[in-house]
């Protein structure tokens, strides 16, 4: 009796696989159609391999989130580099993680499924506390880096629903905003909850978003950057004598 032939195609698809090209693969499905969709079997379908030559790469299905959530957290750790400007550098990250969060709102969901940060992210940390100097990490350093992470993955996840201002719908009217928000709501809703709602809802939530994070980073000890004369948001914030 000859051998067993396997199709050309899958025998190519397995020997192709990589620990890396799956991570990318799951993140992909997750984007497109949510994490409910992922499967380890839609995921080796779409690699065009068997089900179980995903296991020699990923050990189940919650090693492959947790490879997931890495690959976010590399994500944000390239986005906030090193600075020896802690308070700038608290900044770039609180950016850092909000803006991965609006590339990757399906994946939010994951980004702490491993209980502690992965070691891209930790890397740049323990640079950032080298720079800071001192035998121990600056205490002010620590405190800014658990806060502002904490509120820049909250804001992520409450823009990523829907709930911040504006962060459903851009470029719309008075009117448009005012029709969306009135639909919305129940009928019986009363007029002055109405009018609450479209005042919150009317909010730019850029210079929220920037406002709040200095108000933690000053809050930890340091004179946010964006605060200082001559940055941008101090020029925008009114705070010009030109």
């Amino acid at each position: 009796m000859g051998a067993t032939t396997r199709p050309a195609g899958r025998t190519r698809a397995r020997a192709g696989l990589t620990r890396q090209r799956i991570v990318a693969a799951a993140l992909d499905e997750i984007d497109a159609h949510g994490l409910h969709s992922l499967t380890m079997q839609g995921l080796a379908r779409s690699l065009g391999a068997g089900t179980m030559s995903l296991y020699n790469h990923v050990r189940s299905k919650g090693d492959l989130l947790g490879a997931v959530s890495e690959h976010l957290w590399a994500e944000i750790a390239a986005l906030a580099p090193p600075s020896d400007d802690p308070a700038r550098w608290l900044e770039s990250l609180a950016k850092a993680i909000r803006d991965t969060g609006r590339r990757h709102p399906n994946a939010l969901s994951i980004l702490a499924v491993s209980g502690v940060l992965p070691p891209p992210l930790l890397e740049v940390i323990a640079e950032q506390f080298d720079r800071s100097g001192g035998s121990e990490p600056d205490p002010r350093l620590v405190n800014g880096i658990t806060t502002v992470a904490a509120f820049a993955i909250g804001w992520a996840v409450t823009e990523a629903a829907g709930l911040t201002p504006r962060a459903t719908v851009a470029h719309e009217t008075e009117r448009q905003r005012i029709r969306r928000i009135t639909r919305a709501l129940p009928p019986e809703t009363p007029d002055r909850l109405v009018d609450a709602a479209i005042t919150v809802c009317a909010a730019e939530p850029e210079p929220m978003f920037s406002a709040s994070v200095a108000a933690i980073i000053k809050g930890c000890g340091y004179e946010p950057a964006s605060s200082r004369p001559g940055s941008k948001i101090s020029r925008a914030s009114g705070d010009s004598r030109e």
